[in-house]
């Protein structure tokens, strides 16, 4: 690992980007691999994302309608994007656990979601770190039932 120590690091994206590089199987090859992988972030970050603010902050139920059938679309927009059982094949990157943390929030407030996006929710659900890191959250009861 590069020398970071005493670094803050920022912004979803930096973040996710950084952990790709250092963490390379979490990133995606290929020559233009990091360009899509932070095409595939900013995407998550700047267009789903986002979309959700009508539903954590004081909203009409209109607007809570308006965005659930936008983050809906946006929803089916990436799931066409997939190659494989991830976004990038057949392994997830952190684009992926992103995506995965949004598809947690479509359940949370009955987004419909894609087949494909559900079971990719349900994949990133059964890996041990991801349900080791829900249960120490208190959220793993909730997402199996």
């Amino acid at each position: 690992m590069s020398s970071t120590v005493g670094e803050v690091l920022t912004e979803n994206i930096a973040i996710l980007d950084w952990l790709a590089a250092e963490y390379p199987v979490l990133g995606v090859a290929g020559p233009l691999g990091r360009t899509r992988l932070i095409e595939a972030l900013a995407f998550v970050s700047t267009e789903i994302h986002r979309s959700f603010k009508p539903m954590w902050h004081a909203a009409t139920d209109a607007e809570r309608s308006r965005a659930s059938a936008q983050i809906s679309a946006l929803l089916n927009q990436i799931s066409d994007t997939l190659a494989g059982a991830y976004l990038f094949g057949d392994r997830p990157s952190v684009a992926d656990f992103y995506l995965f943390v949004m598809l947690l929030w479509a359940k949370r407030f009955d987004v419909e979601t894609p087949g494909r996006l559900t079971s990719l929710r349900e994949r990133l659900i059964r890996r041990p770190a991801v349900e080791a890191a829900l249960r120490h959250e208190g959220l793993l009861a909730a997402l199996v039932e």
